[in-house]
């Protein structure tokens, strides 16, 4: 605690110290019960004891030891890991009480395929990330909640007709459900087989942003000027000109961004360097002057990412991003959906540039480029008709 007095006298004004000291006064005394040395301490263990929740309040104190040495946090995957494993364990807790057991075992299942992935030698596919892993459970609580409300009172009373309604009425959760009907349909015992109902979605562009609209969003994002809207305004334009996520732009490591040999920016969303859009250069040159860590343990140049979060070693969170749209009347899909329309249109034959180049997933560079190609050769077909 002296260390972190004298640190922080350091960092922070005068005025705020003793306020701060009280508050995190409370961090040590939590955490002292369960390690007798700081030899015993790791970024792990500290998630595992205290949890996710009383953690979040206390980031300034996460920092400090982190940046400390005591303890790795988001430079540590098990780090990460077990931080969702946290908030994997709160959600289970919310779900109807003859689900909890059924939850603990699907999690297993989840680990067990994740450290398959993990070992080298029997390695075949890419190893289940933690938040895909949170994403699931929450699918599944939130569809066995729905079952039970529909009065299933055990997890073999579960029926077709619970996943059709709750589908029908939560489309968002298609995809994340799949997991655990899978699982089901494999380990646990239910009265009635369950499968998620083909989608009869046809392809759609109707998130796409029309042309004039994406270059007006363009010129006005470039005017950003304060920290938090040069920020977010450049990981929208990573959005809508080179459709890279919000999760994945937040999480860039700042060695992603170089200056290439003739003057200009270049970028490494996937396996190759891309020479950056012209419009990209004076917004991204405002935020490597003006970048900083959150995190008063931290100096300007000690992060790896290129978006610093609050914490030491960490970036910003995805999910800050949305609500930055919102107002704005964005979505991160719109954002996405223009920019594939756009790199579809310009080479509708080549969907490899997709994957190499912005990591989007051989299927959506597929599908993109296929249903593009036909819009295309359909508007153009007249040039080519010689009949008279």
């Amino acid at each position: 605690m002296t260390e972190y007095y004298q640190l922080l006298r350091d960092q922070i004004a005068h005025g705020t110290l003793s306020k701060s000291l009280r508050h995190d006064v409370v961090f040590f005394a939590a955490l002292s019960p369960h390690f007798s040395s700081a030899d015993a301490l790791t970024g792990v263990l500290v998630v595992r004891k205290l949890g996710h929740e009383f953690l979040a309040r206390y980031g300034r104190v996460m920092s400090f030891l982190n940046i400390t040495g005591y303890i790795t946090t988001y430079q540590d995957p098990d780090y990460e890991l077990e931080w969702h494993l946290s908030r994997i364990r709160s959600y289970t807790a919310r779900g109807p009480a003859w689900s909890h057991a059924a939850m603990d075992r699907f999690l297993s299942h989840m680990l067990h395929k994740r450290d398959l992935s993990l070992d080298r030698s029997t390695r075949r596919t890419v190893p289940i990330k933690p938040k895909s892993m949170e994403s699931a459970v929450r699918a599944a609580v939130a569809f066995l909640t729905y079952a039970a409300a529909e009065g299933a009172t055990s997890l073999p009373e579960v029926s077709q007709e619970h996943l059709e309604l709750f589908l029908g009425r939560h489309r968002n959760y298609r995809l994340r459900i799949r997991a655990l009907v899978r699982y089901l349909r494999r380990h646990e015992r239910t009265f009635q087989k369950l499968s998620v109902p083909a989608s009869k979605h046809e392809f759609s562009l109707k998130h796409a942003l029309s042309d004039q609209v994406r270059l007006d969003l363009i010129d006005t994002l470039g005017l950003s000027t304060t920290i938090v809207d040069v920020r977010w305004s450049l990981v929208s334009l990573f959005a809508l000109i080179y459709a890279q996520p919000a999760h994945k732009s937040v999480a860039l490591p700042l060695e992603a961004v170089r200056m290439g040999a003739e003057g200009l920016y270049e970028v490494r969303f996937a396996k190759v360097w891309l020479p950056m859009d012209e419009v990209t250069h004076p917004l991204l040159a405002r935020w490597l002057s003006m970048r900083r860590e959150n995190s008063c343990f931290e100096r300007n140049d000690e992060s790896l990412y290129l978006f610093p979060g609050r914490q030491a070693g960490s970036h910003i969170r995805s999910d800050t991003f949305t609500k930055w749209l919102t107002p704005r009347r964005l979505t991160t899909r719109a954002l996405v959906t223009t920019s594939l329309v756009q790199w579809a249109i310009a080479d509708p034959g080549s969907p490899r540039i997709l994957v190499d180049a912005l990591g989007v997933s051989r299927v959506t560079a597929t599908t993109y480029c296929q249903q593009l190609g036909m819009q295309v050769r359909a508007h153009t077909r007249h040039a080519f008709d010689t009949r008279a």
